[in-house]
């Protein structure tokens, strides 16, 4: 498992981010059997805000998509290349919104 390869590494972190909120969970089950508490001595946070993420101990902190806006906008613009032929490219930006729970810390250096 990478999170047992990146705690047995010598190298010294306050923080972790992970790729996404299952991934984080993972690490944070590593840290747990390490007997490393969080966020005591490792913050962790994860990506995807998933339904699990509030379930864990400590609460993931985590990053949420907007997921109903993207998939709305998805939608329009598949129904507008439908009816447009040579529809232009366009760049669709949207924002992720910080959820802190109890997995992160302030940083006491």
């Amino acid at each position: 498992m990478a999170a047992e390869q990146i705690l047995s590494s010598r190298h010294h972190f306050t923080a972790a981010v992970t790729f996404n909120d299952v991934m984080a969970a993972g690490m944070m089950r590593a840290l747990h059997q390490r007997q490393i508490p969080l966020p005591e001595q490792l913050s962790i946070i994860g990506f995807d805000d998933v339904v699990l993420a509030r379930y864990l101990y400590p609460a993931l902190s985590t990053l949420h998509y907007p997921i109903e806006r993207m998939a709305k906008r998805a939608a329009k613009l598949a129904l507008l290349s439908q009816q447009q032929q040579g529809l232009p490219p366009q760049n669709n930006m949207f924002s992720a919104e910080l959820v802190l729970r109890d997995s992160v810390t302030r940083w006491q250096g």
